[in-house]
């Protein structure tokens, strides 16, 4: 009886130790490109994904490509979590930090943006469901954001404009810090700017 234990111990402990290994997050890398290239009209590629895979991600180079066009990529991607608050029905995360995302969002001539082609179709759910996890991000980090949208009539256009406008937007260089928090069970939204 004791001889199971033990070795149900040294067993897990072996799991573990693999999952801290360069060889589980190459493994890991190479499936999560499999799986979302599988569910999307695009592409994902990550050069490489670091630190331990309980507590906290480091994804390093990511790049997301839609008919051959650059809709985002990332330097760095780290994540910290707490994954034993989903006991208590929580998503505690320590830590968002993107260090210098490019987004680019740019519409055809027929009116659609290259983000709305990621997804593909999917048959409509009827079932009803709540999400039943509190999310909590305690420190959502933007470091160098680089921001395009541009409408097909100014996809050429690269004036200056005095104005705000959101069919020619260009943010460059913006860092950005917040926390948030999301219960979408109760439809209660709260984002606080640092």
């Amino acid at each position: 009886f004791i001889i199971f234990f033990v070795g149900l111990f040294v067993f897990l402990l072996l799991i573990f130790g693999f999952t801290q290994t360069k060889t589980f997050r190459s493994i890991l890398r190479e499936q999560a490109v499999l799986i979302v290239n599988d569910a999307i009209n695009g592409k994902l590629s990550i050069g490489d994904i670091r630190g331990s895979v309980l507590t906290s991600l480091k994804i390093i180079d990511a790049d997301l490509t839609v008919a051959n066009d650059t809709v985002l990529a990332v330097d760095k991607i780290e994540l910290k979590y707490n994954p034993i608050q989903l006991l208590f029905d929580r998503i505690k995360v320590g830590k968002v930090l993107l260090v210098n995302p490019k987004i680019k969002m740019l519409q055809d001539s027929s009116g659609i943006w290259n983000i709305e082609k990621i997804a593909k179709p999917t048959e409509e759910d009827t079932t009803t469901s709540v999400f039943p996890y509190l999310i909590e991000v305690s420190n959502i980090e933007l470091e160098n954001l680089n921001l395009v949208r541009k409408s097909y009539e100014n996809l050429y256009t690269d004036e200056n404009v005095d104005v705000f406008n959101a069919e020619n937007l260009v943010i460059n260089n913006l860092n950005f810090l917040a926390n948030a928090i999301v219960d979408i069970k109760n439809s209660e939204y709260f984002l606080e700017l640092k």
